[in-house]
């Protein structure tokens, strides 16, 4: 039981690092961000191992457990990866459109309101 549990911790760290790959996609991002992003990346990574560890295993580290994290993120990157990654970009990039159009909408109202009250003047 804990062996399956260790495939499923392995396939939620593919899934967090694909969290990072969208946001890389989607965002321009400068080096020191990437870096700080893939720091707190294997932070996390570390938390929810320790977490499992201790909580699930008594604080025994076996060598089967990094066996099924392996298994499970190369589970999840065979089947799921490409999928999450081509389905979350397209949904942050019409997000993010739809947000500049606001933002585009809004600076044209603002001009024109501003115009008014110009030639209101």
């Amino acid at each position: 039981m804990i062996f399956l549990f260790t495939i499923a911790i392995g396939a939620i760290i593919g899934f967090l690092f694909d969290i990072t790959r969208i946001l890389r996609r989607v965002f321009k991002h400068k080096n020191w961000v990437v870096y700080l992003e893939d720091s707190l990346l294997w932070i996390v990574t570390l938390l929810i191992v320790l977490y499992f560890v201790f909580n699930f295993a008594d604080g025994r580290i076996r060598f089967f457990y990094f066996w099924g994290f392996t298994i499970g993120g190369s589970i999840y990157f065979a089947c799921f990866s490409r999928f999450v990654i081509l389905f979350s970009t397209r949904i942050a990039n019409i997000i993010k459109s739809i947000l500049k159009k606001m933002n585009f909408f809004t600076k044209i109202k603002k001009r024109l309101v501003n115009n008014f009250k110009k030639s209101a003047s």
